[in-house]
């Protein structure tokens, strides 16, 4: 992700059939071994295929500082539930 730019929205694309949620993040890590999770997202179980839509997170991207990371926890184990994509809404600054 550039420098700069503002991150609106994380989105997550799934199959799920199982009773359990998958769960997206992105998270930033700084040089001293903290981090922060700045967005977050979570699959709707028993659907099949979907897509969710996180709330607006409006983080503006430090890339001199701090490194980012998507993040994906199934919650499950087996063919019930599987990561289709993971998409970051940013602008411009």
């Amino acid at each position: 992700i550039p420098n700069g730019v503002r991150i609106d929205y994380l989105r997550i694309y799934y199959y799920d059939t199982g009773a359990s949620n998958s769960q997206a993040w992105v998270t930033r890590y700084d040089n001293a071994g903290s981090f922060t999770d700045v967005a977050y997202v979570t699959s709707a179980g028993d659907t099949g295929y979907g897509t969710q839509l996180s709330p607006l997170i409006e983080h503006v991207v430090d890339n001199v500082s701090y490194s980012y990371v998507l993040n994906w926890r199934p919650l499950v184990t087996g063919s019930s539930m599987a990561l289709c994509g993971l998409r970051v809404a940013y602008r411009l600054p």
